[in-house]
């Protein structure tokens, strides 16, 4: 225990090898076999191409050994037999896809104009393969092919067309990636930004920033943030965010909308003076009944030097249930540059004390301290005596008020540390 397997590996009799070591553990090969009865169609795989094409896990070393012979037997058929397996609409995907795989694996590669021919094909699996290999193999030829993929009605399709023309390093008319862009799919829209950053900013910048579609503003805007990292840039994204607010978000977007801010903040290093008008209007939404949209607020207000909220901030501490919000709120706070009144430091104080006590990792206690003490620095000689006078309820946050006393804290605070020992033992 744990079963630490440092290679897995499955072999011509149809078993699962596996050996385990390392990290001073004993090591060991394990096979695993099958016990009932092995399917016919498994043990007779038929002759010539057909046993190609059926060859169970093609991806394994003895497999690619096996069909690495077979190829040899099979000469110059090898290259025609695969191709008529692949161009064949009779056949199955997984056969088509498969003879499309062997002659990447094993040569000859196929074609770009094979691949083009099959990117148009019926079968969504076949034309996925043939798209993402036209990234591998296909030229300048081939691009339009690409590009038409682009307006394909499967959003798998769509993003391996992004993918394949990244490879390539050819770039399509930005018009071509909107609806990819707005895509509910996350993998596809990434792939279609992850192209549109390879676009020169000038020519989409204002037209997508600004564009109607939530969706496409966020996927332009972190394009930008990645491509062009300026001030300037980070200026432009908060804009769009801020006029974007003005109307209906819905929380999806809100919450996503956040994130893009606060990646602008960091490439551009923007503080809560560059953008007055954004950070008021993100104080004002705090707190939201969405906690992963306080969360994403917190960080960002806090960044920012919010100063309307802070009321909100501790009543928030004081009334959320989940103990976890509460910490997160509260390790946060410690960063807010603010004229802090001694009844929110000792309420805040008081928070980290309990929160100390918490259940977590094995280091957790420890990093709630160095935040309490940290906070602690900004307490005056008045406050680390109240906090004192309670030493026996909150040791941790008696430890934290020692750091900032005088060397002579006069006796009335002496008796507090007296009894504080005492108490402690």
């Amino acid at each position: 225990e744990p079963l630490n397997a440092t290679d897995i590996e499955d072999g011509p009799d149809g078993a699962l090898y596996f050996c385990t070591g390392g990290r001073g553990t004993d090591g060991g090969l394990y096979r695993v076999s099958w016990t009932g009865k092995v399917p016919a169609a498994v043990l007779n795989l038929g002759a010539g191409i057909e046993e190609v094409i059926r060859q169970p896990q093609p991806s394994s070393a003895w497999a690619r050994q096996k069909l690495a012979g077979i190829k040899q037997r099979l000469g110059d058929d090898w290259e025609k037999m695969l191709r008529g397996v692949a161009l064949s609409t009779a056949n199955p995907s997984l056969y088509r896809t498969r003879a499309l795989d062997l002659l990447q694996w094993l040569g000859p590669v196929p074609t770009p104009e094979l691949l083009a021919r099959l990117a148009g094909d019926k079968d969504p699996a076949v034309r996925r393969k043939a798209v993402q290999l036209l990234g591998v193999h296909g030229g300048d030829d081939q691009v339009d092919v690409l590009v038409a993929r682009l307006a394909d009605d499967q959003a798998s399709i769509r993003r391996a067309a992004c993918e394949a023309l990244l490879r390539m390093e050819k770039l399509p008319p930005y018009e071509k990636l909107i609806p990819i862009l707005a895509s509910e799919d996350r993998f596809e829209s990434w792939a279609a930004r992850r192209l549109l950053e390879r676009i020169p900013v000038d020519g989409w910048r204002d037209a997508l920033l600004d564009h109607e579609q939530s969706r496409v503003g966020l996927q332009a805007g972190l394009a930008l943030a990645t491509s062009s990292p300026t001030k300037e840039s980070s200026l432009r994204i908060v804009e769009s965010i801020r006029k974007r607010l003005t109307a209906y978000v819905s929380d999806r977007d809100f919450l996503d909308l956040l994130r893009l801010t606060q990646v602008a903040i960091l490439r551009g290093g923007l503080t809560g003076d560059d953008m007055p008008e954004l950070r008021d209007s993100l104080a004002e939404e705090y707190p939201s009944s969405n906690p992963l949209m306080n969360r994403e607020l917190i960080r960002i207000l806090t960044h920012l030097q919010a100063k309307g909220p802070i009321e909100r901030y501790l009543e928030q501490l004081n009334t959320l249930k989940d103990p976890v919000e509460r910490v997160h709120l509260a390790l946060h706070l410690r960063f807010v540059n603010h004229e802090w009144t001694s009844e929110q430091k000792i309420t805040l104080i008081r928070f980290y004390e309990e929160a100390a006590n918490f259940k977590g990792g094995s280091s957790y206690a420890f990093y709630v301290r160095n935040v309490m003490r940290d906070f602690a620095k900004n307490l005056n000689f008045e406050e680390r005596k109240l906090i004192l006078a309670e030493g026996e309820k909150m040791p941790n946050a008696a430890l934290a008020a020692l750091y900032g006393l005088p060397d002579e804290p006069g006796e009335e605070v002496l008796n507090h540390l007296k009894r504080i020992d005492t108490a402690l033992g």
